[in-house]
């Protein structure tokens, strides 16, 4: 289609050709010759000119036909850009209104959130561990810690938050309650474990906000609530600030490492120490405060191992015990009476490390010993010297004595104790403990341990005589194993860490659940590296029915 511009000059083309179709002589022509007849030249000029009409009447039909397509084409450019304004119009429109919805939403959040800010303090209190005067207050000191603790979360704010004099103090201290208080109980901080859940009720009602949470047995439950808890609140707008009770636990370094470089984040926090920070906490550059009036800065102490006084030699492996001047004598066995005693540096490294550690030995009657093999007489003194426990440890030099200290007449006499698969040992913080093993050939453990990577060997047939995988089983069964092979099978098996690690309830669980070699291990890098500082000590036994017995 031609532009519009050309159309119009086609049309004065038309005009000027229209105006100029007949000259005077033409017309002239056209009229006759005055007589009323038209000569031969005017009918040729007659004929020319209707072409002529023809001609401009077709130019005309074009142009006509080209501006009504020219309008038609307007008329639609017209209504694409009518559509479009209408478009937006309409979106103009909604954004307004979205924008009015979007500033009334903000108003109304700030109107809930600015009136009600506060801080949140989450601590750990497995870790974490009140006063021993607050827990020994009972009721008067659960009340006691609440207020002192919330009296140094608000020195704490108002020296580092400006504005904080309104906000409220929420505070979430999460703990294994059975068994920090069965801990407490054995450490004679408190008298029974219930003292425990009434000074946790009393702190509770000491603030409208404070909470301690027992979360149950579990190493784990507690570090999944302050994590989550964590990860709720340190996004939430009303939270103005959050203080970190769980600086002694490397496990939750990556939920507040990761906001080490967001300063909005990172000035909203504060790490509470209370036994001492791991070394990764203080390098985040994130403040650190302590509450000294309400938390204790030291670990609980480990309870003293109960002393058992010995019998005579021969009824049972002999270990040495504590050797010094002030200690309670021990009626030696008849025969011996007159031993003169041997000096301490007589006595094996280990053994003497070990008696540097026990507590003072109680007396215990004289018993007649049974049956035994000879052992070597030792040089008779005079009849009147005062018996001593000593003389014990200079007989020890002339008996074999093997890696841990124990020491017999004979192989023959230690007989091998292996733990009852029934029970399951617990210690104070609900931590399983694994039964000691009697001690086996360290050759015969090697042989064993050859013979398993040729060819795997099934642990429940070999020590339990049973295996429900039957044929399905992929490891061998064959004659099953006896004795002291069978022994170092269980010392084998205690080298795999349990999936379950500590909170391992299954009595016939052949795995490890604590380190094996009882923190002495010279392993760079250990499966069982989380579990090395673990008590030892048991406190509770659990039978088969899951009844729980406390030890005494």
């Amino acid at each position: 289609m031609a532009p519009v511009s050309d159309r119009y000059d086609a049309i004065s083309r038309y005009e000027s050709t229209s105006a100029s179709s007949f000259s005077p002589n033409e017309h002239q022509t056209f009229h006759g010759n005055g007589n009323g007849h038209i000569g031969d030249g005017g009918m040729f000029s007659l004929e020319s000119k209707l072409e002529q009409f023809r001609k401009s009447d077709n130019e005309r039909d074009a142009l006509v036909k080209d501006l009504i397509d020219c309008y038609k084409q307007l008329q639609d450019q017209y209504q694409e850009k009518s559509y479009d304004y209408d478009n937006e119009r309409r979106s103009r429109i909604d954004l307004q209104r979205a924008n009015m919805q979007l500033e009334q939403s903000m108003k109304l959040m700030k109107q809930q959130t600015e009136p009600n800010p506060f801080a949140l303090a989450i601590i750990d209190g497995d870790g974490a561990m009140f006063h021993t005067h607050l827990l020994q207050g009972v009721i008067n000191g659960g009340h006691e810690a609440g207020h002192l603790l919330n009296t140094e979360i608000r020195q704490l704010l108002h020296q580092r938050c400006e504005g904080s004099g309104s906000w409220s103090i929420m505070v979430q201290i999460y703990a294994n309650f059975d068994g920090l208080a069965k801990k407490l109980h054995s450490l004679n901080i408190i008298r029974s474990p219930g003292e425990f859940h009434a000074f946790a009720k009393a702190f509770n009602l000491s603030q409208g906000l404070f909470n301690l949470i027992d979360v149950g047995s579990g190493k784990e439950r507690a570090d999944h609530k302050i994590k989550e808890m964590f990860k709720l609140f340190v996004d939430n707008a009303q939270c103005k600030h959050i203080i970190f009770g769980g600086c002694h636990d490397n496990g939750y370094l990556p939920n507040i490492g990761q906001y080490q470089y967001d300063m909005a984040k990172s000035q909203k926090m504060t790490l509470l120490e209370t036994t001492p920070a791991e070394r990764g906490f203080r390098n985040l550059g994130i403040n650190i405060a302590t509450f000294d009036s309400v938390f204790r800065n030291e670990q609980l102490d480990t309870p003293p191992r109960p002393v058992i006084a010995q019998p005579p030699i021969g009824t049972m492996p002999f270990r040495p015990q504590a050797i010094n001047e002030t200690m309670t004598m021990i009626s030696p066995p008849p025969g011996f009476e007159n031993q003169a005693p041997a000096p301490p540096s007589a006595l094996p490294a280990k053994a003497a490390k070990l008696s540097a550690s026990q507590p003072q030995v109680a007396a215990a009657p004289a018993a007649t010993p049974p049956t035994m093999t000879p052992a070597p007489t030792p040089p008779a003194t005079t009849a009147s010297s005062t018996p001593s426990y000593a003389s014990y440890a200079k007989l020890s030099n002339t008996l074999p004595i093997d890696t841990d200290g124990f020491s017999g007449i004979s192989r023959a006499s230690k007989r091998p104790t292996i733990p009852d698969p029934k029970l399951v040992l617990i210690n104070a913080a609900d931590q399983r403990v694994d039964p000691k093993l009697p001690k086996v050939d360290s050759n015969t453990v090697q042989e064993l341990r050859n013979r398993i990577k040729q060819s795997k060997v099934c642990n429940n047939w070999h020590i339990f005589g049973t295996c429900n995988m039957n044929k399905r089983c992929p490891f061998e069964h064959g004659e099953r194993m006896t004795g002291k092979t069978q022994l170092a099978l269980r010392y084998l098996a205690r080298e795999r860490l349990c999936p379950r690690k500590a909170s391992c309830r299954e009595a016939s669980c052949l795995c490890g659940h604590h380190c094996p070699w009882d923190g002495d291990c010279q392993r760079g890098t250990c499966y069982f590296g989380e579990l090395h500082d673990m008590d030892l000590t048991v406190t509770m036994k659990m039978n088969e029915s899951g009844k729980l017995e406390l030890v005494r």
